[in-house]
């Protein structure tokens, strides 16, 4: 391991696409890179694109050196648990010096400096007393422009998920320093253009659409997905009657248990469960000007897999290792001395009384019924991380 700094990048290459290149390139100049990547879902709510191994396999191929899954359930979380238990995660590995993310704003600077507002006793006092009428994100805007004055970056998904990681470091008392790369292209467009950098979700539409998507990725990365997709492992579509039949077979008040489920939520996705035919049918009737479609669809998700909010708030308990390259083993085997969290290679290693590891198989279980060509329940438990022996 010739590079004296570590550098971490939380992702979830979903898939992982030119942008995503653009960043570990510019990464991995001078450092380690290092990615902490969502498992078999993502924070959108619902599976990814491509399963785990398949996407941690195209980012050791586009330059990262090591890649750990970001435990579910805070893959699924709301932008807070997703950034503090992935920041945690980091923390404890002991090894990070900086923490990069791509986002509107690209000033750090600014970042901190919003981040700790949002962290002060008058605004967590306001905070306190938010009634959400507006919906969640209107009603933080309105609060700090009151307390601090107008706050343009607030009205940005990525720089909200980036002050979400600035936060979490805060909160930590973290000596990783936040890297704010300034996002290019056209991120939120959902239509591919040519000559510019796409956005995932341009992306996952154009494969849905039957579309050629593959010059909008590395070339290693759109070949790993071609040969996915011949195992039968691409491209991950929903199963609706598995969700649908799944949440018929609970009711109302044991959804009130999960995360997510206030004010009367978790009796609304049990009888529409009910109602509906399809998921299409589903998630129309269950949305609302209240919530955004992630979050009700990550509630949903909460039910189905019995996540509570203590799951949500605990921190996690083990990582799993999904691919490295040779510069990863060093950085492994460094990390195997100092880190304060379990790295496990194999599921099998998790304790059975693990609830993280118990969820986990919940959600991997549930995953493989989404491939093209269904597997068994334990399917993900037969793989091994990917290695890359040559290093460049």
């Amino acid at each position: 391991m010739k590079k004296t700094r570590t550098a971490a990048l939380i992702c979830e290459f979903n898939p992982l696409h030119t942008g995503h290149e653009y960043i570990l390139r510019k990464m991995r100049q001078e450092r380690n890179v290092i990615c902490i990547m969502s498992g078999n879902f993502v924070q959108r709510g619902g599976p990814a694109i491509a399963d785990k191994f398949t996407r941690a396999k195209s980012a050791v191929l586009s330059g990262a050196d090591l890649v750990v899954e970001l435990p579910f359930p805070y893959a699924t979380g709301s932008a807070e648990y997703f950034a503090t238990g992935a920041v945690s995660v980091l923390e404890r590995l002991s090894c990070v010096d900086e923490l990069w993310f791509g986002c509107e704003c690209g000033d750090a600077g600014k970042l901190t400096e919003i981040a700790q507002n949002m962290l002060s006793k008058k605004y967590l006092s306001a905070l306190d007393s938010l009634s959400c009428d507006e919906g969640y994100a209107l009603s933080v805007q309105k609060i700090y422009s009151e307390l601090y004055g107008p706050c343009p970056e607030l009205e940005s998904p990525n720089n909200l998920l980036a002050i979400e990681y600035v936060k979490a470091l805060i909160r930590l008392d973290s000596s990783i320093k936040p890297v704010a790369i300034k996002r290019e292209g056209d991120f939120h467009s959902e239509v591919l253009k040519e000559n510019t950098f796409p956005s995932a979700t341009a992306v996952r539409k154009a494969i849905s659409q039957g579309d050629d998507y593959t010059k909008f990725m590395p070339d290693s990365a759109a070949q790993i997905l071609r040969q996915a997709e011949k195992d039968g492992l691409f491209p991950i579509c929903e199963d609706g009657r598995a969700l649908l039949c799944a949440l018929r077979m609970d009711d109302g008040e044991k959804f009130a248990l999960s995360a997510g489920t206030s004010g009367g939520l978790g009796n609304r996705i049990a009888s529409l469960a009910h109602q509906s035919a399809d998921t299409e049918e589903f998630f129309s009737a269950l949305s609302t000007k209240k919530f955004t479609d992630a979050r009700l669809r990550r509630t949903v998700y909460n039910c189905l897999f019995g996540i509570k909010e203590a799951d949500l708030k605990s921190m996690p308990e083990y990582t799993q290792l999904l691919a490295l390259n040779s510069a990863g083993r060093e950085i492994l085997a460094q990390i195997r001395k100092t880190a304060d969290i379990p790295i496990i290679t194999k599921p099998a290693d998790t304790s059975a009384d693990s609830r993280q590891a118990q969820l986990t198989d919940r959600a991997d279980a549930y995953f493989t019924l989404s491939l093209p060509r269904p597997r068994q329940s334990g399917f993900f438990k037969t793989l091994s991380p990917y290695v890359k022996e040559n290093q460049e």
